[in-house]
C-alpha cells in the first residue's frame, strides 16, 4: 500500500477512536447534552437528554432546537442564538433568568443550560448542557411559602402585641389612679398593712407599666422603617457606660471595670436601634453577674468579622444559647443567682434589631464562666 494512504487511513482510524470515545464520553454523562449546528438543528442527543425532554434520540436529533423552547419566547430565542453564534463563548444561558424546556408532553420542565462551542471544519457547533432543576425548584417553592407564613406569623404577633399591649395600658392607668385616690382619701383610715398593700400595688404596676412598653417596642420593631447612617460604635459604648456609671452610683451594685477597644469598625445601621442593641447587650452582662469585680469588654474580632462583648458574669448553659432570644425566656431563678432577672423581652429585642440590620448573633458561654456575644453587622469595611 502507499505509504501517503498508509497514513491517511491510520489518521482516519485516529479520528474516528477519538470521535468514538467522545461520544462515548457523552453518553455517560449526567447532565443533558444536545449539540446544535449553526442552523439550529440539533445533531447529537445524549441519554440524559431524551430523559429531561422525553423525545426519542431519533425525534430530538430531526429537530430545530428552537421547538423546544416555550412558544411565547421562540422568536426570541432565534434571534439571541444567532447573536450567540457571531461570538461564542462558554457561559450560561439566560443568566439571571429562570430558563424552561418544552417536552414532547408540552409540559414546561425548569432547567439550567450551560453553552459551549467548538469549530468542526467550517461549521460551528453549539453545545447545550442540560440540567433538570425541578426539585430544586419545588424545594426553593416551598422554602418561600414556608418564608411566607412566617413572615405572616410574626406580623400576625406583633399585630396581637401591639394590641393587647396598648389595650392593657388604659385599665392599668385606672389601677395606678386608683390606688393614687385611696392613699389621697383614705390615709387616716387604712393602717400600716394597707399602705403597704397600696405601695406594693405601685411598685407591681409600675413593673407592669415597664413590661407592656418593652413588648409595645418589640411589636414597634416590625413596622419601623431603617434610618441607615454611619454609627461609631465608640461614642454609642461611651454614652451606655456613662449611663449605667450613674444607675450604679444610684443603685450601688459593685465595681464595674468596661474595657472598650480604640478600634472598632464604624457601623453602617440605624442610629437608634444600634444604641439599643449595645444597651441591652452591655445592660445584661452587667446585671447578670455576681462577680465583686464585673468587667465588661467590647472589641472587634476580625478573625470572625464580628463584634464582641464578654464579661466575667454568671454564664449561660451551653442548652439554653438559642432560647435566650426567645421572647418571655428567662433563665431560672436557681441558674440566675443575680438581682433583677428581667422582663424576657431584651434578647428578643436584640435577634430582631439584629434581623432588621441582615446581621447574626451567637453566643458562646459556659454556666459561671462568662459569656462572649458576637455579632456580625454591615461595617464600612465589609460593604
Amino acid at each position: 500500500m502507499d505509504p501517503t494512504q498508509q497514513i491517511s487511513n491510520h489518521k482516519k482510524s485516529l479520528f474516528n477512536t477519538s470521535n468514538s470515545l467522545s461520544t462515548q464520553y457523552l453518553e455517560h454523562l449526567p447532565c443533558g447534552v444536545l449539540l446544535v449546528e449553526a442552523d439550529g438543528n440539533i445533531s447529537y442527543s445524549n441519554p440524559k437528554a431524551t430523559e429531561i425532554l422525553g423525545y426519542d434520540k431519533e425525534e430530538l436529533e430531526n429537530f430545530s432546537v428552537d421547538q423546544l423552547v416555550p412558544n411565547h419566547i421562540r422568536s426570541k430565542h432565534q434571534y439571541l442564538r444567532q447573536s450567540y453564534l457571531k461570538s461564542p463563548s462558554a457561559r450560561p444561558m439566560g443568566q439571571g433568568m429562570s430558563l424552561f424546556a418544552k417536552r414532547k408532553d408540552q409540559s414546561l420542565v425548569p432547567v439550567e443550560i450551560g453553552l459551549a462551542s467548538f469549530q468542526k471544519g467550517e461549521s460551528s457547533i453549539t453545545i447545550c448542557c442540560i440540567n433538570d432543576i425541578s426539585e430544586r425548584k419545588d424545594l426553593e417553592n416551598k422554602l418561600q411559602s414556608y418564608m411566607d407564613e412566617l413572615e405572616r406569623s410574626n406580623k400576625e404577633l406583633d399585630d396581637f402585641a401591639y394590641t393587647v399591649s396598648h389595650d392593657l395600658k388604659e385599665p392599668l392607668r385606672g389601677i395606678l389612679t386608683l390606688t393614687e385616690f385611696l392613699r389621697e382619701d383614705y390615709a387616716e383610715i387604712l393602717n400600716e398593712n394597707g399602705l403597704s398593700y397600696l405601695d406594693r400595688i405601685d411598685m407591681q404596676g409600675a413593673q407592669m407599666g415597664a413590661l407592656i412598653d418593652t413588648v409595645l417596642n418589640y411589636s414597634r420593631l416590625g413596622r419601623l422603617q431603617l434610618n441607615l447612617e454611619d454609627v461609631e460604635l465608640t461614642d454609642v459604648i461611651e454614652h451606655i457606660e456613662a449611663q449605667i456609671d450613674i444607675k450604679n452610683k444610684d443603685t450601688h451594685t459593685g465595681n464595674i471595670e468596661f474595657n472598650l477597644s480604640p478600634k472598632l469598625p464604624t457601623i453602617i445601621g440605624d442610629r437608634v436601634l444600634i444604641y439599643e442593641l449595645f444597651s441591652n447587650l452591655v445592660n445584661n452582662a452587667v446585671k447578670h453577674n455576681n462577680s465583686l469585680k464585673k468587667t465588661v469588654s467590647i472589641y472587634y474580632d476580625f478573625d470572625q468579622s464580628a463584634y464582641v462583648i464578654e464579661d466575667n458574669g454568671i454564664g449561660i448553659p451551653k442548652n439554653l444559647r438559642e432560647q435566650v432570644f426567645q421572647l418571655f425566656f428567662r433563665i431560672a431563678p436557681k441558674k440566675n443567682k443575680c438581682n433583677g432577672s428581667g422582663s424576657g423581652i431584651g434578647m428578643a429585642i436584640v435577634q430582631k434589631i439584629v434581623d432588621k440590620h441582615k446581621g447574626k448573633i451567637w453566643i458562646d458561654s459556659e454556666l459561671e464562666q462568662g459569656t462572649k456575644i458576637y455579632l456580625q453587622l454591615v461595617t464600612q469595611k465589609s460593604v
